[in-house]
C-alpha cells in the first residue's frame, strides 16, 4: 500500500489572541483519503495540551479552528515557538490511525498571500494561453511556503512586523521563476529556462533587500530596529544604517 501525503502549505503560524482555521488534506496515489473522525490537539512550548478537540471532516479535508483564547497570553519572548498541533486520524477501513504532528509558532504578524493569476497573466499576457489558473495557484501556494519558512528560520519570526506588501514582490518574482521553469520543455537552451533564471535571480536579489521591523514582546510596540534577511539594519538614533545582507538561493 502507497504511503499517504499531506495537502499542507505553508508552514504553520497563528497571530497571538487571533482565532485560526487550519486544516489537512491527505492524499493517497493522488486521491483524497476518507476519513472516519478526525481530533486534534495544540500542545503549547513545554508540551501540555492548551486546547483539543474534534475536527470537522467534510471532501476530503479536516478542518479545526484553534481558538484567540488559546495563544492570547503567551510570552512571545520566550514562549511563541516550539508548539505542535497533533492530528489523529481514523483512516475508513484502516486499523491504524494517522498521526501527523505540525509544527506551529505564535506571531505578533501574520501575512497574507498578496498574488493572484491576475497579477501574474498581467505582467506576461501569454501565460492566460500556456497555464491555467489551478495550476498557477499551487505555484503561489508553493512559493509563498517557501518565503514563510525562510522567515521562520530566521530564528526571530515570532515578533517580526511583517507586511504582507512587502513581501509581495518576492513572491511575484518566486512564482514567476517557477512557472517558467516549469514552462522550459525545451531545457536549459530555451528561452522559458533564460527567463526562470532571470526571475530567481531579481527573487533572490528582493529578498535579500526585504528588512522587518521588530516588535517589543512584551508591548507589540514598534521599536525602530529593522531585520533583515540575514543581518540587522539598525535605525535607533541616527540616520546611518549598519545591514549586512547573506547570500543564499531559492532553489
Amino acid at each position: 500500500m502507497s504511503s499517504i501525503s499531506l495537502g499542507q502549505s505553508a508552514p504553520l503560524e497563528v497571530r497571538r489572541g487571533a482565532e485560526r482555521v487550519i486544516r489537512i488534506s491527505p492524499e493517497r496515489d493522488g486521491a483524497p483519503v476518507e476519513f472516519d473522525a478526525v481530533t486534534v490537539e495544540v500542545h503549547d512550548r513545554g508540551g501540555a495540551t492548551v486546547q483539543s478537540g474534534a475536527a470537522t471532516v467534510a471532501a476530503g479535508s479536516a478542518v479545526f479552528t484553534i481558538a484567540g483564547a488559546t495563544t492570547a497570553t503567551v510570552d512571545m519572548l520566550n514562549d511563541a515557538t516550539g508548539w505542535e498541533v497533533v492530528w489523529t486520524c481514523e483512516l475508513a477501513g484502516e486499523d491504524e490511525d494517522l498521526v501527523h504532528r505540525e509544527p506551529l509558532d505564535v506571531v505578533l504578524y501574520a501575512p497574507q498571500q498578496q498574488v493572484t493569476w491576475g497579477l501574474l497573466v498581467g505582467r506576461h499576457r501569454d501565460l492566460g494561453v500556456r497555464l491555467n489558473a489551478t495550476t498557477a495557484q499551487a505555484k503561489i501556494d508553493e512559493a509563498w511556503a517557501i518565503l514563510i519558512g525562510r522567515l521562520r528560520a530566521k530564528g526571530k519570526r515570532s515578533t517580526l512586523i511583517v507586511d504582507s506588501v512587502a513581501l509581495r514582490e518576492a513572491h511575484a518574482l518566486l512564482v514567476l521563476a517557477m512557472i517558467w521553469r516549469d514552462l522550459a520543455s525545451g531545457g536549459p537552451a530555451s528561452q522559458e529556462w533564460a527567463m526562470a533564471d532571470l526571475y530567481d535571480q531579481r527573487a533572490e536579489a528582493e529578498w535579500g533587500a526585504l528588512t522587518f521591523e521588530a516588535a517589543d514582546p512584551s508591548t507589540w510596540d514598534r521599536t525602530g530596529v529593522r531585520e533583515g534577511v540575514g543581518g540587522v539594519m539598525d535605525t535607533s538614533g541616527t540616520q546611518r544604517y549598519r545591514y549586512r545582507v547573506s547570500g543564499g538561493s531559492f532553489v
